[in-house]
Parts: C-alpha cells; sequence; structure tokens
C-alpha cells in the first residue's frame, strides 16, 4: 500500500502515511511541514534553532559556538541562553552560557519581568498576575498576601457550597 499523501510514492506504514509524513506529523503538527535547510550544513527547526550532525551526532549549532568559545565542552547540565529572545541569533554576544536550568530559568524570568513592568527584581503575583517588589509579592508560590486571602476567601465558599449538595 502506498502512502496516501498526493505526490508521495513511499510505502504506507502508520496513519496510511509514509514515515517521513508520518515523522512529519507527530514532531510538526502536519504532514507538510518541512524542515529549511540552512546553507547546506544542517535544518533549521520549527523553533528556529538550527541542528546541526557533528561526528555522527546532532546537536543544536549554539551549543556548538559556546563550546568553541569557551574552548572545552560545556560542563553537565549547562545551558545556552539567547539574550535576545530569538534562538536564530547564535553572535557570540548574544550568547550566555548558564551553569544549569534553574539559572538558565531565573535568567528568562527576570528579563520577562524587564520587559512587562521594567523591573528586573520583580516578581509576578500567581493570583492577579501583576508584578511587585520580593517584600510586597511573597514566597513560597510568589502572591500578594491580599490576593491570597481573597483566593482562600472564594476557596472555603466554593467548598461549603460543594459539601452542601
Amino acid at each position: 500500500m502506498r502512502c496516501s499523501i498526493a505526490g508521495c510514492e513511499k510505502k504506507s506504514r502508520s496513519r496510511g502515511w509514509c514515515k517521513m509524513h508520518y515523522t512529519r506529523w507527530s514532531r510538526y503538527g502536519n504532514t507538510s511541514t518541512v524542515l529549511k535547510r540552512a546553507n547546506g550544513f544542517g535544518n533549521i527547526e520549527a523553533t528556529g534553532r538550527l541542528r546541526m550532525e557533528t561526528n555522527g551526532k546532532k546537536r543544536y549549532y549554539y551549543n556548538i559556538i559556546a563550546e568553541r568559545v569557551l574552548g572545552k565542552p560545556l560542563p553537565a547540565g549547562a545551558e545556552v541562553h539567547h539574550i535576545d529572545g530569538n534562538p536564530a541569533n547564535n553572535k557570540n554576544s548574544n550568547l550566555v552560557i548558564c551553569q544549569n536550568h534553574a539559572y538558565h530559568k531565573l535568567l528568562h524570568q527576570r528579563s520577562s519581568a524587564l520587559a512587562q513592568c521594567g523591573h528586573a527584581d520583580w516578581i509576578k503575583c500567581a493570583y492577579c498576575k501583576q508584578y511587585g517588589p520580593r517584600g510586597i509579592v511573597r514566597f513560597p508560590g510568589y502572591w500578594h498576601p491580599k490576593c491570597k486571602r481573597e483566593y482562600d476567601r472564594k476557596w472555603q465558599i466554593k467548598r461549603r457550597m460543594l459539601d452542601c449538595e
């Protein structure tokens, strides 16, 4: 049986599609998405990241650049952060090597806060989604005490109503 995609003569495997079309569907959500070739030495994924094959291993190009600048392989658990948020911008000046995922996540949190409210130190309240200084928005869970009280009050009312049923 042949692939059900028009113009494809390959043997069908799953869902009536060949392996190539099934892989495209499972990765990108449709069978027509094709990875763009980047100057013949890698693929640009749907996320915009360039992936290359070196020594038989597929790796992201920004990791290769970071290792070249560092002069050695990245340490275990290290991640590369793009300052401008564009995964296709692999300039040395746009990359930061983070020692672990927690630090990488902190950089994203701070850059988001800076863009949203103009203060990199501020954090977002889990209830009202507004940013505020660390003294006002409290840990754990990052919330304003007033928002937390209001949420708890509404939850207690809802809980009482459910108990009555």
